[in-house]
């Protein structure tokens, strides 16, 4: 399924044609809540570089998996920790062994005393559709879910409180399967497991 065919999709599951030119507005609202809801593994990447205090984040990042750095021909896995939490780091350099993310960047703690490597690896952020950008991993992975999740916006948009709960309720077990799925993959993956930040030292 492509963008404009789900779009053609949604206006036929709800019975109303006249609605084609809000379609694309539905198609965004769905967007934020599926985008919000997933976070798809299998869409992990990774990207390597050099830093001394901090890290820029990539611009398409969405969420953090893990960071790894090389400090002195080693390397290692280190932890995420608070911004509240540095206060707690009192060394002023030396060997990170935590970091957090403070105004889109990532911050070493403590700050290294000279220039280290590292692999950052993220899940990125999915990108919209678009009559540009006509596909993108959920809707060729799971074109039920954004259907129906569309439908659900376009219920709303209708005052039709029976389809938004119908719609729902078929979106709520639908990003259930593809949770399911995503962890079934890591399971059976060597390595893939995510490792989710901490909240707290």
């Amino acid at each position: 399924m492509t963008y404009s065919e789900l779009l053609t999709a949604v206006a036929s599951q709800v019975h109303r044609t006249d609605l084609e030119a809000k379609i694309p507005l539905f198609v965004q609202l769905a967007e934020g809540v599926l985008f919000r809801e997933l976070s798809i593994s299998e869409l992990e990447t990774s990207v390597s570089g050099t830093a001394t205090e901090t890290i820029a984040l990539p611009s398409d990042f969405g969420e953090l998996n893990r960071l790894e750095m090389t400090y002195g021909g080693l390397k290692q896995t280190i932890d995420y920790t608070s911004p509240n939490g540095i206060e707690a780091m009192t060394e002023a350099s030396g060997q990170p062994v935590r970091y957090t993310v403070q105004n889109n960047v990532i911050r070493l703690i403590p700050s290294p005393s000279g220039t280290l490597t590292y692999t950052l690896f993220y899940t990125p952020v999915v990108a919209p559709l678009s009559a540009s950008n006509t596909s993108n991993w959920i809707l060729a992975n799971a074109p039920d879910l954004y259907l129906y999740s569309v439908c659900v916006e376009a219920c709303r948009y209708m005052e039709d409180d029976a389809g938004v709960a119908r719609y729902q309720n078929f979106t709520a077990v639908l990003l259930d399967s593809v949770r399911r799925k995503d962890e079934r993959r890591k399971f059976s993956s060597a390595g893939a497991m995510q490792i989710k930040p901490r909240n707290a030292i």
